[in-house]
């Protein structure tokens, strides 16, 4: 059965049985790999950034990895070329014990990294998308490219990984029916609800997102 406590994009956990997992040097040529079956979920570039703020970096200790964020924000703050001082301010001016930043102050952090050329080096969490699955291999090379909210997400699986027709603990037939309870909400999906934001922080999200919004617009609808 499913096993909760494994993360699934962890390929050697035991959730995934009947794979065939291999690292990019493993694949000789893209066009070798096109030849294979492949199935990548991407998420929309802006719900997917502010989601990592919110679970790694905001100013909210209840609401935070805080394992994460240790070790995360000194080297965005590195990268950016910024004074971690900026913590300081969270710990000393606020109280908070965690280190964080705001909204605002995340995003121009990103903004410096982005200027610099330097997006490839941060954390995973907040890496653009293409600069990850599709480095080395264009998503128009992938057998399929698509989100969560695919309706049909749960038959392509089934048949990327030679499974369609099987049966669950119960005998009864696994298909398509079960792609709802695949399905994650994010409250990141309404960008409306961040009412802090400010038209040069939109005007920032626009700028570092525009480039994966190129890459995987045509996959996102």
């Amino acid at each position: 059965g499913y096993d909760r406590t494994r993360r699934l994009w962890h390929l050697e956990s035991p959730n995934w049985t009947n794979l065939d997992t291999r690292q990019k040097r493993q694949w000789s040529t893209p066009s070798h790999f096109s030849s294979e079956k492949s199935l990548v979920l991407i998420r929309d570039p802006k719900e997917r950034l502010l989601s990592s703020w919110k679970s790694k970096v905001q100013c909210n200790a209840d609401a935070v990895d805080t394992f994460d964020a240790r070790l995360i924000l000194p080297t965005l703050l590195d990268l950016a070329g910024f004074s971690h001082e900026i913590l300081s301010y969270y710990n000393d001016n606020k109280g908070l014990e965690t280190p964080c930043l705001d909204l605002s102050t995340f995003l121009l952090v990103m903004f410096q990294i982005h200027l610099q050329g330097k997006e490839g080096l941060v954390n995973d969490h907040f890496r653009p998308q293409h600069l990850i699955c599709f480095l080395h291999v264009g998503p128009e090379d992938w057998g399929e490219v698509t989100t969560i909210d695919d309706s049909n997400l749960t038959c392509k699986l089934e048949k990327m990984l030679g499974i369609a027709g099987a049966v669950d603990d119960n005998g009864q037939a696994i298909g398509c029916r079960d792609t709802e309870a695949m399905r994650k909400e994010h409250t990141t999906g309404d960008l409306s609800q961040y009412t802090t934001m400010t038209e040069v922080d939109e005007a920032i999200l626009n700028a570092i997102t525009r480039k994966e919004y190129e890459v995987l617009g045509p996959y996102l609808s």
